[in-house]
């Protein structure tokens, strides 16, 4: 994986508190993020963080026609039940596994495919890398 300005350590780390992140369950819940923060106050800071990206509910189909290129702090995520700014940690999980985050010129490319599925997607954006660089600062103070 291809993630310039991060080292293994960070990586590591960073894949590390998201497979945490998802056994625990936090990010699939349709619970709004004020009543989640309350019942899980260590993830306040990082929502902060994820509140800097602007999601959209997409399809497969919308997303494959969109240029990554020119999105600026953007995600789009297939329709869920879950929390968008929760469920984009999952997704990110799931690209940094299958080799689809790739860092460039300062973004952070992000794509994730459905389940046995590879050519659906289930996200798509890019992120600027100082957002991907808070969340590993954040994360390495957190513990779940």
């Amino acid at each position: 994986m291809n993630l310039q300005g991060f080292n293994e350590s960070d990586i590591f780390n960073l894949y590390s508190y998201l497979v945490a992140y998802e056994k625990s369950g936090i990010g699939k819940t349709r619970v709004s993020t004020k009543k989640l923060i309350k019942a899980h106050p260590e993830i306040a800071s990082i929502v902060d963080v994820l509140n800097l990206v602007t999601y959209h509910k997409s399809t497969n189909d919308e997303m494959k026609v969109i240029d990554p290129h020119q999105l600026n702090n953007e995600m789009y995520l297939t329709k869920s039940r879950a929390n968008l700014r929760l469920s984009f940690l999952a997704h990110l999980r799931n690209g940094i596994a299958h080799g689809c985050v790739v860092g460039h010129d300062r973004k952070v490319f992000v794509n994730d495919f459905l389940v046995n599925r590879p050519i659906e997607l289930s996200a798509r954006g890019c992120i600027d890398m100082k957002i991907i660089k808070q969340i590993t600062n954040i994360i390495s103070k957190i513990n779940l």
